[in-house]
């Protein structure tokens, strides 16, 4: 049986104002099991579910948060970076944020790189 604050961790998963929000959405996006990222970022099982408890930053201050963290749980800095970035990206393309950029990406293509003869002419 999980411990308290393991239960904890396990329900903020689903709660975006937790740190777990992200690594759990990273954690999938990788194929992983929860218990792994314990060693991504060099802690321990129990310090990860604290780590999990963490109020996820937002906005500007966000990587002044997340060294402070890393800095409290002696954790590495940029896997903690990188899965928090990874589950920011995978929201918003989710939300479609993500769409309008793409879409504008896939309209800046020039005629002559479209497959074909080169002209942008399919003849």
């Amino acid at each position: 049986m999980p411990d308290p604050i393991e239960r904890m961790a396990q329900r903020a998963m689903d709660d975006r104002f937790y740190l777990a929000s992200a690594m759990a959405e990273y954690a999938r996006s990788e194929g992983l099991p929860w218990q792994r990222l314990a060693g991504l970022l060099g802690c321990s099982d129990e310090q990860l579910s604290q780590v999990a408890l963490c109020r996820r930053p937002y906005g500007d201050a966000i990587w002044n948060d997340l060294v402070q963290i890393a800095g409290r749980f002696t954790l590495d800095v940029e896997a903690l970076v990188s899965m928090v970035r990874r589950a920011d990206a995978l929201t918003s393309l989710r939300s479609g944020a993500g769409t309008a950029t793409m879409l504008q990406a896939a309209r800046d293509r020039g005629d002559g790189e479209e497959a074909g003869n080169g002209s942008g002419d399919e003849r």
